[in-house]
């Protein structure tokens, strides 16, 4: 028994110690848990009270695309946020939004369309005459019993990256339609492959951290340090349009497209999902683009190509093009089978079979060429076969639920001569003339009318493009400063490296005397009784105004053009735009004080804005404060990120003022950071003859010439210099 005792006992003796084990595990875990706790959370109440800190600060910008701003009576109104556009972009390359504006609160009877997209639906080079444009007088027309809000979203060398974000912003204010046209950029815009605007990411889920980060001032504070050590990689200084990429070549069969094609799906999918959950349809639209009348812009060779490969390739194509430019069209297209038969991914030799096969009368067989020569383009500026493949399978996907397609690449090729869409419909390679913007906007039409009124179908077909024209007062005069400020576009890389690049510049001065008509005085009076009219049938038609008040500007009628800018103002308070135009036309009349308030009132508006900084610093000059209103340019021109140009314009701003020799100095400072830019060589030029300089007039004038071959203006003023030196002897140049 005793032993048995005993061991009964034993259990309850070593009870006390087991309690005690088990106590202390229990502590140690809870300092255990204490310690990890406070590894995290100190870290992050840290961070937490740092954000809070930049805050009060007044550190960073906000994020969002759309701003509220306070108006009368507690109401408020959504504009563009100009600084969107820097959780994409570096500084030096931050695009912005159209101006934008419309109540957060939707009135009755109001239809909300949101617009999304990048440059080609922006409508470039004229967003007043844009798709959207034209789609919101047709709907307007045809539907005058509802009041539509369309609102242009869009934005230059964004991809779906910020497209994705900017519809899940327009989900939050009561849309009615979707309407996109995506998928040019998504290998030249954020996170692409081709590196430029920001470095190449290959996982979505790291894109978006990143921006996830960015939306906070600590992100934005990290991303200031990191440019500055340059640890973020070396972006442009300055933005320069598609020349920035002639280095950024990415072929057909770069393993990085897989992921450029993913991220589109996704990100595609996630749009259509973000309006369809805020109860809206979506209209999803292929994107059309210049096959016909845009040669590639970077061929590339097989990589696997040896150096007597490629020199047995490149006799049957240098035959072809031989043979092709004597119009013997089918010796040409054989050479040109023959070298294909060695490498058939050369862009540019598929553009020049589809050439000859369409001139031989081949169209069938053309089109695929052409096709193809856009999607083997190195230079990825245009939609691919892949990428419509794509918008085509995401719009199928979601159609149950309420996404409807618009197959424009389609619609494009068979309203097109020969089914290939060129420059009856595009400016270049993707931005749309007026037919093109009309075209598109019917196709649009057509499926929106349905949801718009699916009981009471309006006519079968939307009103006529010349009616649309007349509505937007576009004329002929509009139609040939488009074509100039596309044409100005044109004498830069890539476009100089194209096939028939000259033949296209001798094609467009054989074109000057109309040129010269349509933008002569009658013309302009046209215009401006146009835009009259159109105004009368749509007098809150903001855009129609501002370009009424820049016609009569032109017409030498500035009071009457202050009233149209006074009325835009009135309508939308925040159109720093209206303000600052303005404020211009006081500067010029001599009303300082009221010029002042206005370049105040639009920098308070959009403290980005270069133009109203500059308007101020005229002002001080105006009032004869000369050294304050110098220092204020210069402290402009500090912040600005083209420092070229900002450069360029000092200069003129002293010269404005008899200070040449500084306007001098600062055409040569401009000129040591981009030895390359005509624009100030010319600029340096006539600095240099009005200091009878001609030989260095002439030389700088040369020199703009050798960058820019085609420049009939600069050909003749270097003439004129050179015929003065002539008369007036050495004596003249130093």
């Amino acid at each position: 028994m005793t032993t048995d005792q005993n061991r009964n006992r034993e259990p309850a003796a070593d009870a006390k110690p087991v309690a005690g084990a088990a106590g202390g595990r229990s502590a140690r875990r809870r300092i255990w848990a204490y310690r990890l706790a406070s590894l995290v959370l100190g870290p992050v109440l840290f961070l937490g009270l740092l954000e809070t800190g930049l805050g009060l600060a007044g550190y960073g910008h906000p994020t969002s695309f759309f701003l509220a701003r306070a108006r009368a009576k507690g109401a408020t109104t959504l504009t563009e946020n100009p600084e969107f556009g820097l959780r994409f972009f570096p500084p030096s390359l931050v695009r912005t939004p159209l101006s934008i504006a419309f109540p957060t609160a939707k009135p009755a009877g109001t239809c909300r369309v949101f617009v999304l997209g990048e440059s080609a639906a922006m409508g470039i080079p004229d967003p007043s005459t844009s798709f959207a444009r034209v789609l919101e007088v047709m709907l307007r027309d045809r539907f005058p019993q509802v009041r539509f809000e369309v609102i242009n979203t869009a934005m230059v060398a964004i991809n779906s990256h910020a497209v994705v974000d900017i519809a899940r912003e327009c989900a939050r204010h009561q849309p009615d339609l979707f309407v996109v046209l995506l998928g040019n950029n998504e290998v030249v815009g954020p996170f692409g492959a081709a590196g430029v605007i920001g470095p190449y990411a290959p996982s979505r889920r790291l894109i978006r951290a990143s921006l996830w980060v960015k939306d906070t001032r600590l992100g934005q504070l990290m991303s200031a340090g990191l440019r500055a050590t340059r640890l973020a990689g070396k972006a442009p200084r300055y933005w320069d349009g598609m020349a920035m990429f002639q280095g950024s070549r990415v072929r057909a069969d770069d393993p990085r497209l897989r992921a450029t094609y993913a991220h589109f799906r996704a990100n595609l999918g996630q749009v259509c999902e973000a309006g369809l959950s805020a109860g809206a349809k979506v209209v999803v639209c292929t994107v059309p683009v210049n096959l016909a009348d845009c040669p590639p812009f970077a061929s590339e060779h097989a990589t696997r190509l040896t150096p007597a490969q490629r020199n047995a390739w490149e006799t049957p194509y240098r035959e072809g093009v031989e043979h092709q430019a004597a119009g013997q069209y089918a010796a040409a297209l054989d050479r040109y089978d023959h070298a294909a038969r060695i490498d058939d991914t050369f862009a540019a030799l598929e553009f020049q079979r589809g050439q000859c096969l369409r001139a031989l009368g081949r169209d069938a067989e053309a089109r695929p060429s052409f096709s193809r020569a856009r999607d083997l383009d190195a230079l990825r500026f245009r939609a691919d076969s892949t990428v419509n493949a794509i918008i085509r399978q995401v719009a199928a996907s979601h159609q149950a639920r309420g996404v409807s397609l618009v197959d424009a690449e389609r619609e494009f090729a068979t309203t097109s001569p020969n089914g290939l869409p060129g420059k009856n419909l595009f400016h270049e390679h993707v931005h749309m003339t007026f037919s093109g913007n009309y075209q598109l906007a019917s196709g649009v039409f057509r499926t929106v009318a349905k949801v718009v009124a699916p009981a009471q179908p309006p006519e079968a077909e939307p009103p006529s493009e010349s009616w649309c024209a007349e509505r937007l007062a576009y004329t002929r005069r509009e139609r040939t400063r488009n074509a100039a400020r596309i044409h100005e576009m044109l004498q830069n890389p890539p476009f100089t490296d194209q096939l028939y690049h000259a033949e296209r510049e001798a094609e467009w001065e054989a074109q000057a005397p109309e040129r010269q008509d349509d933008l002569g005085l009658a013309a302009l009076q046209t215009a401006v009784d146009t835009c009259r009219t159109a105004l009368q049938a749509s007098p809150d038609d903001w855009m129609l105004r501002i370009h009424y008040a820049y016609l009569l500007t032109e017409l030498g009628a500035p009071s009457q053009a202050a009233l149209q800018y006074e009325a835009v103002i009135k309508q939308r308070p925040f159109s720093a735009m209206a303000i600052d135009k303005l404020a211009t036309l006081q500067l010029k009349a001599g009303e300082f004080d009221e010029a002042a308030a206005g370049f105040e009132a639009a920098l308070a508006i959009q403290p980005g804005d270069s133009s109203a900084a500059y308007g101020r610093a005229e002002v001080l000059a105006a009032r004869g404060k000369i050294r304050d209103a110098i220092a204020a340019y210069e402290a402009q021109v500090a912040k600005q990120p083209d420092r070229v140009e900002a450069l360029r314009r000092l200069a003129g701003f002293l010269n404005h003022l008899g200070k040449p020799n500084q306007a001098q100095s600062r055409l040569e400072e401009a000129l040591r950071l981009d030895p390359n830019d005509p624009l100030t060589r010319v600029d340096l030029g006539n600095a240099l003859a009005q200091a009878g300089d001609l030989d260095g007039a002439i030389a700088q004038s040369e020199a703009a010439l050798r960058l820019r071959p085609h420049w009939p203006e600069m050909t003749d003023h270097l003439a004129a210099l050179r015929k003065t030196k002539a008369s007036d002897g050495p004596g003249r140049s130093r």
